[in-house]
């Protein structure tokens, strides 16, 4: 690897198991394919077994960013996935290739050059895992954007997680579910969302935090700017990857140098997009890449109708 300065997701990269119908996936995955939204060079880090599945993954990531994937002796990550439409079921396996990271020359290199680092919350549900996100953030350079995506699932997550995670982080992405879950954890009084947030960004001194809501719109703040906007008008095909395009979006266009508002209205725009299209990756065909212009045009358009 080349000391190019990149933007870096870590975590678990898995094979969705619909009944024998294989799919990869991975919420750090599906950011770092998103981060390269202008252009900018995006690399994973996981880990796969030497099995069908990790097979199937070398082969799925082959189309997308750049991955760093550490061979394990443990076998590749699997979520059981049961059900259909509103009533779906995970069951996470434990015990697996991403459940044992470790920190390796090359990875190291690499997290010391980063841009933005992006995690979320299960790459720390074994020891093993939780130890190489500590190293992780040990090695980020001072001005490295650092991003945690909530992403509660089963029982893998707790108050003292939280707070190591919160306190590591300077942007965190939640949706309105994952912030129910934090006002009974951690107390914070009733009120708005903005208010709760509020007392979320203050508590941990964050720089940022962003609360997706579905239909009912996003909400912004960072660095004492506050966005609130409304959903866009979408024919959803599939809401798979809606969250981690939206993070990473937002990410790369501060990044870019666009402010949180504007940053805020790009996100939007292209998490429209993916939910108008089938999986969480945008298909071959799609133009979903995006320069200068085209930004800021997206941009005029949303204040305009904003304000008439």
């Amino acid at each position: 690897m080349d000391k190019v300065r990149c933007i870096v997701a870590a975590g678990e990269i898995v094979v969705d198991n619909f009944a024998g119908r294989l799919c990869p996936g991975g919420a750090p995955a599906n950011f770092a394919w998103h981060a390269r939204l202008f252009g900018k060079r995006s690399l994973m880090i996981s880990a796969v077994g030497n099995d069908p599945q990790g097979d199937l993954i070398r082969r799925h990531c082959s189309g997308g960013p750049e991955v760093m994937l550490q061979e394990s002796p443990f076998p590749t990550g699997e979520v059981l996935v049961s059900g259909s439409g509103t009533q779906v079921s995970y069951r996470i396996l434990e015990d697996r290739a991403w459940d044992h990271l470790e920190m390796l020359p090359e990875t190291a290199e690499v997290l010391r050059n980063a841009l933005v680092f992006s995690c979320g919350t299960l790459i720390a549900r074994s020891p093993v895992s939780r130890s190489f996100l500590k190293k992780a953030w040990s090695l980020l350079p001072p001005d490295c954007i650092r991003f945690c995506d909530l992403n509660f699932r089963e029982h893998y997550y707790s108050r003292e997680l939280l707070e190591e995670i919160f306190e590591a982080s300077r942007i965190v992405k939640l949706n309105d579910a994952e912030l129910e879950i934090l006002v009974r954890l951690f107390g914070i009084p009733e009120g708005s969302p903005e208010l709760r947030l509020s007392w979320l960004k203050e508590r941990f001194r964050l720089r940022g935090i962003i609360l997706t809501m579905g239909e009912n719109g996003s909400l912004v703040m960072e660095n004492g700017e506050v966005s609130e906007l409304p959903a866009l008008k979408a024919e959803v095909r599939d809401t798979v990857g809606a969250g981690d395009a939206f993070g990473a979006a937002y990410a790369a266009s501060r990044l870019e140098g666009f402010p949180p508002y504007e940053s805020h209205i790009l996100a939007r725009f292209h998490a429209r997009r993916v939910v108008e299209n089938t999986g969480a990756w945008l298909p071959d065909g799609v133009s979903w890449q995006l320069d200068r212009e085209r930004a800021e045009e997206i941009i005029f358009r949303a204040i305009r109708e904003n304000v008439s």
